[in-house]
């Protein structure tokens, strides 16, 4: 599982200039879902509901750890369900946002969004960054090489983030065989080992998740992914000027506060620009796919060469996406495409037909109960009186044959935003995203609405939610609104 990562992936149409061969090379051993959202495009509350199978307005203090939650807390984790069906659970990484050890048999290397630049005593942005944008700080607000900021002197180093943040951070170090030792190249490093020894503890059938951190902030990689991407000769995917006009996110954020509109406009006056900002960062975000693509590698290689090759199950995917200047949004979530789309790539061996694609709606809560099914799983996933059934669906029918397959899941994917990030109470007054196969329909908190159609649209540029033409359309999204979720909306128009 990566981070932050959105549809920059070889075969999902993101970006024409990633380099994400490992990627590639299990799409083309699987199936790739063209058409996989999440269920809320932030950290937190994506991973409570893919470790619960549980959509976010269904428990109500998603943005909580999951523990403080009646539901979550109430309903067995993907791990716990998996231990009590005879499974070994091991973890590295960021998988869960807070970790519980009890959820796992084997919990090795804790989430570390390093490396981090570290100043005399302080965690600090890449030297390199131009302020107002290295002003937001040493995670959103840096990004560059690991090499080229050791240029800034003996007294600075690179760090790994400490677990507990007022712990002291310990320095990085590089190895003459792998090179930097990155937080994510350790945890791949960590399953090649597990998958590639007899003396590891490794035992059937286990059950190995693998967070990786990339391309989350601070975007700091080696050097030798940055150079794959030279400034001249890089392209912003399209974006057309004002696209905003139409939308209504605005309206409901401080444009000044809001983190997607604030970084869009430092990274902008900070490069002269949002064209010469957003390539520097991009960039930056693209060196980092490479990176993590590379330590992806890495373990599906060991996975290769092991015994296990034929009898296990791969699922490869991101909490949630990133836009990248559309709309004047520099950060995750919005209610957009690039913010909400993810990748997600299942091999299954003997059903999985080799760079098979499926164009239907899915969603990160459905990769529970597909698990569950696939593994033939037993017993209830609710623990106690407060618990929920699961809200995801197996996806198993799509793996054989996609367009002919009958699914129990809703014809939309559904994602949520809150209105405000850590508001209690009524769930109908957040904003909502649901993904059709042809269409985008989002209803804000305040009842307005926006409509994109794919097929001509991709970019979602024209809102056609008040347009005579589709009033149909929309009034089917609307019913399927109300039936994903349970509620019963009102709407402006």
């Amino acid at each position: 599982m990566c981070d932050d990562l959105n549809d920059y992936v070889g075969g999902f149409d993101g970006h024409p200039q990633v380099q994400t061969p490992s990627m590639e090379k299990l799409a083309a051993s699987g199936m790739t879902f063209t058409n996989a959202q999440c269920n809320y495009p932030a950290c937190v509350p994506s991973r409570n509901s893919v470790i619960h199978g549980i959509y976010p307005h269904n428990a109500s203090s998603a943005w909580m750890p999951w523990s403080k939650s009646k539901v979550f807390s109430g309903s067995k984790t993907m791990m716990t369900y998996f231990k009590e069906n005879g499974y070994q659970v091991i973890g590295t990484g960021k998988i869960d946002h807070y970790k519980n050890p009890n959820e796992w048999s084997k919990y090795y290397n804790m989430p570390d969004y390093g490396p981090f630049w570290k100043s005399g005593d302080t965690l600090v942005a890449h030297p390199k960054v131009l302020a107002p944008f290295r002003d937001i700080g040493s995670v959103d607000g840096s990004f560059g090489s690991i090499e080229s900021a050791l240029e800034a002197g003996k007294e600075s180093h690179w760090h790994y983030a400490p677990h507990k943040w007022k712990a002291k951070p310990k320095k990085m170090t590089k190895e003459p065989t792998w090179g930097w030792m990155t937080p994510d190249k350790k945890n791949a490093l960590l399953a090649k080992r597990l998958l590639s020894s007899d003396t590891s503890g490794l035992s059937e059938p286990f059950f190995l998740s693998v967070g990786f951190i990339r391309p989350h902030t601070p975007l700091h990689v080696e050097e030798k992914h940055f150079d794959a991407f030279p400034l001249e000769k890089l392209k912003l995917n399209p974006i057309k000027k004002d696209d905003g006009q139409d939308t209504h996110l605005k309206d409901l954020v401080d444009r000044k506060k809001s983190k997607g509109f604030r970084y869009y406009n430092d990274i902008s006056k900070s490069y002269g620009s949002s064209e010469k900002g957003l390539k520097v960062f991009l960039q930056a975000y693209l060196a980092s796919i490479r990176a993590v693509d590379a330590n992806i590698g890495l373990v599906l290689a060991a996975l290769e060469d092991s015994p296990y090759k034929d009898n296990t199950i791969v699922v490869l995917t991101s909490d949630h996406g990133w836009q990248m200047g559309e709309k004047d949004w520099l950060f995750k979530g919005s209610p957009w495409e690039e913010s909400t789309r993810v990748p997600m790539i299942v091999r299954v061996p003997g059903m999985t037909k080799g760079g098979s694609q499926c164009t239907k709606p899915v969603s990160l809560v459905d990769i529970y109960p597909t698990l569950s099914d696939l593994c033939s799983l037993k017993g209830s996933t609710i623990k106690n009186k407060h618990g929920k059934p699961l809200d995801g669906h197996s996806m198993r029918p799509f793996l054989s044959e996609a367009e002919k397959a009958q699914w129990s899941g809703p014809d939309a994917a559904l994602t949520l935003i809150r209105s405000t990030q850590f508001q209690k109470g009524d769930e109908s007054t957040n904003h909502f995203s649901l993904r059709s196969e042809g269409f985008r329909y989002i209803r804000y908190s305040n009842g307005e609405e926006e409509l994109y159609n794919h097929t001509t649209d991709p970019h979602e540029w024209k809102n056609l939610a008040y347009e005579a033409d589709y009033s149909g359309q929309k009034k089917s999204l609307r019913e399927s609104l109300n039936q994903v979720t349970g509620f019963e909306f009102s709407f402006k128009n």
